[in-house]
């Protein structure tokens, strides 16, 4: 707050600005300010805490000073304790309550538990408690016999793979181009088949080692191998590492006849089944009940309520009945009605009722239903039944 009778409008505080002086002069003066900063709170000033006043000295100890070892030994016996090396280390005292129990129940490492010494009846390797649950695919299909030759083919490609990269740090690619005419040299009868020895001999040649065995049935399987001959082509094919292997046929883990991959559709519609005539049971899905009538379905409009197509079937929509195509669905047939508003339905369409022969219909449509409600088709239903009673 200003005092009373200051003047606002013509007194300003701070130093007067000299504006004849030019902006430039003003931010870069030919006399520069001199800096006012303490030389601690410059950049990169360290700062002395006069450590070394008084000089270190190295000799200097710190501590209490104990007596000397005689024996040689005291700083090993002082870093290393007897307990660690005697592996009783982490042994405390305990009761022998609390020893009993967990002697019982926790299972020292490398030891089976086995409570009341019941492992000195049972057989060698006996383990005991529950069974876990298969986590691989033979204790899986234990129904089925697994094919032995599956893992036997995956360790000759594991064999093929390691000789393929082993021969890629090793070989130039333009080296497989003239192993292949060397062969070809030595195919006499140019059948572009070659015995193994003289195959194996000109790889012993270019120290070219793999195992006979496991290379042996891959061959069989692309063709190339027929027991005594080789085709050279595709042995040196396989071998080159800047080449994709050829195709490998599927190799089941089990037998066509464990696979069954039937569905309830394929079932329906295989050929030579029956025709079934009889209608199909129950109704379209749907609550009527326990939500108010009529109801707009969810993210829907409410002109499309009118034939409730969120609760009918494909049938309906293809093959409309007179019904439908007058826009009357399943919820006006089965909503619960009134005895009035069916008697007037039923007499609009041209039945004739007395008093008597309603309430006697009325009566027995409520047994079409547990609390006994009634509605169009169980009415219909009702009175189709007494008169076949009454034409008996």
């Amino acid at each position: 707050m200003f005092p009373a009778g200051f003047d606002i409008q013509g007194t300003t505080y701070g130093k007067k600005l000299n504006t004849n002086e030019r902006l430039y002069d003003f931010l870069f003066p030919i006399e520069p300010i001199p800096d006012k900063t303490p030389h601690s709170k410059e950049a990169g000033v360290q700062k002395d805490h006069k450590y070394c006043a008084p000089p270190f000295d190295k000799d200097l100890t710190y501590g209490h000073r104990t007596g000397v070892d005689k024996r040689g030994t005291y700083a090993r016996c002082c870093l290393t304790d007897d307990a660690i090396m005697n592996g009783t280390a982490h042994r405390f005292i305990i009761n022998s309550i609390e020893t009993n129990y967990l002697d019982t129940h926790n299972s020292r490492m490398g030891q089976v538990l086995a409570p009341n010494k019941n492992i000195t009846a049972v057989p060698k390797d006996y383990a005991f408690g529950k069974l876990s649950r298969p986590d691989n695919l033979p204790q899986c299909l234990t129904f089925c016999e697994i094919n032995q030759g599956l893992q036997f083919f995956r360790t000759c490609f594991k064999h093929l793979n390691t000789v393929r990269k082993g021969l890629s740090t090793r070989l130039l690619p333009n080296f497989y181009r003239k192993f292949y005419l060397e062969l070809k040299y030595f195919d006499e009868e140019k059948l572009g088949w070659l015995s193994k020895e003289t195959v194996y001999r000109l790889c012993g040649t270019h120290l070219i080692r793999f195992d006979p065995n496991l290379i042996e049935p891959l061959l069989s399987t692309w063709g190339a191998f027929d027991g005594s001959k080789i085709k050279y082509s595709t042995f040196v094919h396989v071998f080159n590492y800047r080449e994709p292997l050829p195709d490998v046929p599927k190799i089941a883990d089990v037998s066509d006849d464990c696979l069954d991959f039937r569905t309830t559709y394929s079932e329906m519609v295989k050929p030579g089944q029956p025709p079934n005539t009889s209608p199909m049971a129950g109704l379209p899905s749907g609550r009527y009940f326990d939500l108010n009538y009529p109801i707009t379905p969810e993210r829907m409009c409410k002109a499309d309520i009118s034939c409730l197509p969120q609760e009918s079937d494909a049938k309906s929509c293809l093959s409309p009945s007179v019904l439908s195509q007058f826009f009357v669905s399943h919820r006006d047939m089965f909503q619960k009605r009134e005895p009035d508003v069916v008697r007037r339905v039923f007499e609009a369409a041209g039945e004739k009722f007395t008093d008597e022969s309603f309430n006697r219909i009325w009566e027995e449509a409520k047994k079409h239903h547990s609390e006994g409600w009634v509605c169009f088709e169980t009415f219909r239903q009702a009175m189709r039944n007494d008169s076949e009673k009454e034409i008996k």
